[in-house]
């Protein structure tokens, strides 16, 4: 266990997501909701040689991990063991979703959030170029956001250290979808995640997943043998490419990410002043607007409503005294009933000792109560539909209070 936590209980009921290798899950550490990720125990049951390495990877993300402390990169909290399998659990922060369920989902996704998302991404593959260590993997799956404020990388399984530029000794095991056309040989740099980060762009601009075509082309036969020439990858990906509007301005960007020669590629420093530039340009600024009116026009709402409320609660208040007058009178005319009732049955017992006829009395008293007794019910009736009109218009403006403009509109860039 790693940063002295007094106290840590996995949560592994509460399941964040799965793969192919492990497991994400709720984990509390002391009084703080975090996230678990933990290696499939099934892989370890044969001892097999071949396990042995994804367990010194997962050492490896851990090891990484804690050597970055970066505002866009996913918080390591520290590393434990679990009690069952005995197998090492890596502890970090806990996140909304990732990137790809976002763009999946049918939340506005207007172009100043492109641009945030976009600019959070590129600065955590900045930082982590800083430090000598490329990350081998950003796609969709591994940037992970708070709400709609923030984006940040994590899942460093496939990460290495920067030791040699020129050498590697693996193959790239990333998303082949996002994979750089050097990635199948065994030279290859940190650029690996600058044609990720173009992929990316493209992805978020489109809103699908890339799917790109063949990398080589059938050219025919040449002395008995089939020729194949790479495709270049702006023509693999220019499907996607081709729904972008041709003025967004993070097109161009992309396209340069998705150069073939990882040299004529940005590198991740200039490729966040680029993005950071277009934070001080009109259309950014443009597209934050909507939200702006959007919060102006909500506390109009709210003050509608708030005005709503009061008249009605004065409208309440005149009803419940006009009910009040209504139920005293009611009670008084009762009172009188029963009396000149008691009178006639009085009356009636001397009449009977007399043996003479008399007449039921007060028929008008009786119509009276009955009057009154319609018109409390109607006021009853109309009052507890006004209290249900208050209750609504109250939950209606809390709502408007408490909402910080969830929806974003912007301009259409697709």
């Amino acid at each position: 266990m790693e940063f002295g936590y007094k106290n840590i209980h996995l949560m592994k009921d509460k399941v964040v997501g799965t793969g192919a290798y492990g497991t994400v899950f709720h984990a509390r550490i002391d009084n703080l909701v975090c996230a678990a990720k933990s290696l499939h125990p099934v892989l370890f049951r044969d001892n097999d040689p071949s396990t042995a390495g994804l367990h010194k990877k997962f050492l490896s993300e851990c090891q990484i991990m804690s050597r970055l402390r970066h505002p866009n990169i996913v918080q390591y909290l520290g590393r434990t063991t679990d009690p069952q399998t005995q197998l090492p659990i890596l502890l970090m922060e806990l996140m909304d979703c990732n990137l790809t369920k976002f763009l999946e989902g049918e939340e506005p996704f207007p172009y100043h959030l492109q641009v945030n998302f976009s600019h959070d991404v590129a600065k955590a593959i900045a930082f982590i170029h800083s430090n000598q260590i490329m990350h081998r993997d950003v796609n969709s799956n591994n940037v992970l956001l708070l709400g709609r404020v923030q984006a940040k990388l994590g899942d460093f399984g496939m990460s290495s250290l920067l030791q040699d530029r020129k050498s590697r000794l693996t193959q790239c095991p990333g998303a082949l979808a996002y994979m750089a056309p050097e990635a199948q040989s065994y030279m290859y740099s940190e650029m690996l995640d600058i044609f990720s980060m173009g992929v990316l762009l493209v992805h978020m601009m489109t809103r699908m997943y890339p799917n790109p075509t063949d990398a080589h082309r059938d050219v025919g036969f040449e002395k008995g043998r089939r020729l194949l020439v790479a495709v270049p990858e702006l023509d693999r990906r220019r499907e996607h490419i081709s729904m972008i509007n041709s003025s967004h301005p993070l097109l161009p960007i992309a396209n340069n990410c998705l150069e073939d020669k990882a040299a004529q590629r940005p590198s991740a420093n200039h490729l966040c002043q680029q993005i950071e530039t277009l934070k001080t340009a009109p259309t950014y600024q443009e597209s934050l607007k909507p939200r702006a009116q959007e919060r102006r026009g909500e506390e109009k709402s709210s003050q509608r409503s708030e005005q709503e409320i009061e008249a009605l609660r004065v409208k309440v208040e005149n009803q419940q005294l006009e009910h009040q007058k209504l139920a005293e009178q009611l009670e008084l005319k009762d009172r009188q009933l029963q009396e000149a009732q008691y009178r006639f049955t009085q009356q009636q017992a001397v009449q009977q000792e007399r043996k003479r006829p008399i007449p039921r009395p007060i028929p008008q008293s009786e119509t009276a109560v009955k009057k009154l007794q319609k018109e409390l019910s109607a006021s009853q009736e109309a009052n507890s539909r006004l209290e249900e009109t208050v209750a609504q218009l109250e939950s209606r403006a809390l709502h408007l209070r408490d909402q910080d403009g969830a929806t974003e509109i912007g301009p259409d860039w697709k």
